[in-house]
């Protein structure tokens, strides 16, 4: 598959995400937050949390979602969680990192949440 189309598709999982998010109650501060050592697709905040959501997005049935945050993919977005609270000063804002898979391989999107998905470590 091409990179647009990747994209493209990668950016239909987030949007059906942030919509699901804006519903609870969250608004979206972020989408695709950069930097060099990593990527933050979504980040949403209410009064009480800030979520830092990595979105996967599936259209057919050969993969597991849950195995595509590895280790290393969890120390990247780690890295960009920190960066985050650090420019946008929410050192002492309650976090939490979610994974959300989109299986979109049967027709309409079906979300799999996984609240607090994995910890942050190393000085936060």
């Amino acid at each position: 598959m091409m990179r647009t189309q990747r994209k493209a598709r990668g950016d239909q999982g987030e949007q059906i995400v942030a919509t699901m998010l804006e519903k609870q109650g969250f608004t979206i501060r972020e989408r695709n937050y950069r930097k060099r050592f990593g990527e933050i697709d979504l980040i949403a905040e209410n009064k009480e949390l800030l979520l830092f959501v990595e979105v996967k997005l599936r259209c057919s049935n050969r993969i597991d979602l849950a195995e595509l945050v590895g280790t290393c993919k969890q120390r990247r977005i780690g890295a960009a969680v920190k960066a985050y609270l650090i420019e946008s000063n929410y050192i002492q804002k309650t976090y939490r990192c979610d994974v959300a898979l989109v299986d979109v391989a049967t027709g309409d999107p079906e979300i799999t949440y996984i609240a607090d998905a994995f910890q942050i470590h190393e000085g936060l």
